[in-house]
Order: C-alpha cells, then structure tokens, then sequence
C-alpha cells in the first residue's frame, strides 16, 4: 500500500484493535466516508471526495483477485459465509478471503455494520486519537448560538454537557424563530438552560445532558463549570467584554482549555481556543483587536462600556442563518481539538462578516508582560516575553 498525504500516515500508525475475533459469520460494510475505485481487481484508489486531501492506493501484491471480487459486492452489510453463498468466492477462497476483508478492515476500508458513522469519519478521515464519548464539555451560555453548538457536540458523540444560562424566555413567540430547537420548550419565564436540555432530552440526549444553577457572570458559579468539565464554551448572542475576562480569568487560574463564540453585531468571532500556559489568552486577544481600530477605537471603547452594562439585552442581532454559520464553524473547530489534539482556532480567531459575507481569520499572539497570563507563564523566559 503508498500513502499520499500525511493524514494518511497517521491512519496507517493508529493501532488497530479488534475486540472479536473475525470469522465466516462476521458482518461487514463498505466505510460509508471512503469511496472506493476499482482500478483492477487487485488494486483500488479510496478517496474521500474529488479535491480530498484523504487519499488511499491499496494492492494486493499476491494478486489473489479477492480484493476487487468482495469489494465489487458489499453494497450492504454481509458476511464472508453469505459470499460464499452467492458463489462470489468459492471454499477453497475461504482462508484468503477473511485475511483479505481483515486487511481491508484494518485499512478503514471496511467496518462493521454497528459503527457508527460520525466515528468512522473521523477515525479515517481525521485520524482522530482521542475518544469524543469521554470528553465533558461546559457550556457557558446556553441561548440560540450555544444551543446550536451544543447540539451539534452532541449530535457526534459528545459525552456530556454542562448547561450554565439562567436567562429567562419573555416572548416565545420570538425565541422560537431564533433557537433551534421545538417551539413547545420555548415556555415564558423558564431558563434558556431548560428550555434547552428538554429539546435534547426529546432528542435523545438526557443522559448527557445537564443544567448547572445560577448565572454565568458569577465567578463561583463559572468556577464550578470549568471544574467539573475537561473543555469549556463561552457562547453569546452579544458581545461581553466583562463576562469574557471573568472566564478568560478562571480558565488561566485552573489551567483548562476554552473557546470564546459571540456575535457583534453583523459579525459572528468564532475563537480563539485558549490553552492556559501554551496559547495566547482571551486578553492577548482583546489588546490586539482593539490597536486595529485607529480613528474609531472611541466609539468602540464606548460600545463596549454600554454593552458590558447593559445586561446582554441585544441578544437577537444575528439571523438565524447566520446563528448555524457561526455555530457549525465553532464546533468544527472545537471537536478537531478534542479528537485530534489541534484546530485551526487555536491561539486564531474566525471573523465572519454578514454583510459582506467573507471570513477572514486573525493569528493572536502571546503579548510580553500580558496582565492576565503573564503571571502564571514559566518562571524562566526570555527578559521581555
């Protein structure tokens, strides 16, 4: 077999482990993420999509000819004996046959039946190497934009979600457009965390799902999430200076990784990805984004201050469309660093700009003497960093 890219390298180092041991009976079907060209009956092209970085040239160097014969015949799940059976091989195949689908097993060409589809992606086409089942992920802001991320963790295995948002329903007859989720959870004067965790309870979530009481500008309460989960998200319908730097605080002082999500105005900021001691911190961000501002950093400075007072009463500046964008671009990015070890939001911000709908993307970087991480980088370092 010649790999073309280095995620397939990674593909090929993964160990392989098999918890039965294959025999005749055993079903097995096409990896729904590979699509397989035959080139012969003893070499096949596995390609992830046209322009897919994903690539996979196997042969057969006995040149057995089984490889193309059972490929060209798992349209749905069967079995080695059901082969058999439709004379696809015949009983003097047999013992080739099964090292050729083990093979083909072992090299995500193949899968069993019961895999379940979102893991097959990313196991082949990722090389995800960590386990998204065992991973808790705190939720800090459980409104339209934080739903939408949460649901979509859930919706590829997550393991567990801690809900913080104590903010309540006043107009269902509004909310119902902005969230996603069933309108009858949409009840008035109930919290958006509730609300929340009956739609994916209905879903099938309530296992791994719940609301942690009290509110998210309180450090205590935020504190306990970031406690009690391995990742955390700060998600918001509208920008808080204020409620930012209390969890960029918590998150340096307990050393855990977060994401900052929210929409300002016609803009949705998806990252960065804070890793305490490794990352720029959330302020590093702010300082960087503010002396980009020239002639209106005033008029900024003055938002801001009436934002971080006003209670987040501005909570429907984004059309819903635009919620999904920002919301599906998040969750990317967060579950490729819980999987993978790393994402394009690490220590980087998404911008996306509604208005002329283009994302651009911004590199922040560690500033020397930072006020909020500073003080806890490595004792030795260079005299200005």
């Amino acid at each position: 077999m010649q790999g073309s890219t280095v995620l397939e390298e990674k593909v090929q180092e993964k160990e392989v482990v098999q918890d039965t041991v294959w025999d005749a009976s055993s079903a097995f079907v096409r990896n729904p993420a590979a699509q397989i060209i035959h080139c012969g009956d003893n070499e096949v092209l596995i390609k992830h999509g046209s322009r897919s970085r994903f690539t996979k040239n196997i042969k057969d160097g006995g040149r057995t000819r089984l490889m193309g014969k059972i490929l060209r015949n798992v349209y749905a799940p069967t079995t080695l004996e059901k082969l058999r059976e439709q004379q696809v091989v015949v009983d003097s195949e047999l013992e080739d046959s099964l090292a050729m689908i083990e093979y083909l097993r072992s090299q995500g060409v193949l899968i069993s039946p019961d895999t379940d589809p979102t893991k097959a992606y990313l196991d082949t086409i990722l090389g995800a190497r960590n386990d998204l089942s065992t991973v808790r992920i705190g939720l800090v802001g459980s409104g339209s934009l934080g739903s939408r991320i949460g649901r979509q963790l859930l919706d590829i295995g997550a393991g567990h979600l801690d809900l913080l948002d104590d903010r309540k329903v006043y107009n269902a007859a509004v909310e119902k457009h902005y969230f996603d989720t069933r309108s009858d959870v949409l009840l008035k004067d109930r919290s958006f965390a509730e609300c929340v965790k009956e739609d994916f309870g209905a879903a099938g979530f309530s296992e791994r799902v719940s609301v942690i009481a009290g509110s998210f500008d309180d450090e205590d309460t935020v504190r306990g999430v970031f406690e009690a989960n391995d990742f955390v998200i700060c998600a918001l319908e509208a920008f808080s200076s204020s409620l930012l730097h209390l969890v960029n605080s918590v998150a340096i002082d307990l050393e855990k990784p977060w994401i900052s999500v929210y929409i300002d105005g016609s803009e949705a900021l998806v990252g960065p990805i804070c890793v305490p001691g490794e990352t720029a911190c959330y302020n590093d961000f702010e300082i960087q984004h503010e002396a980009t501002l020239g002639s209106t950093k005033d008029e900024y400075l003055i938002y801001k201050e009436a934002l971080s007072n006003g209670h987040f009463d501005a909570t429907h500046l984004a059309l819903p469309p635009y919620l999904s964008i920002a919301s599906g671009l998040a969750a990317t990015g967060i579950f490729r660093f819980l999987t993978m070890g790393s994402s394009f939001l690490v220590g980087r911000v998404n911008r996306i700009d509604f208005e002329r709908m283009s994302i651009d993307y911004e590199n922040v970087l560690r500033l020397p003497r930072c006020p909020a991480c500073g003080p806890h980088r490595p004792g030795y370092r260079h005299l200005f960093m």
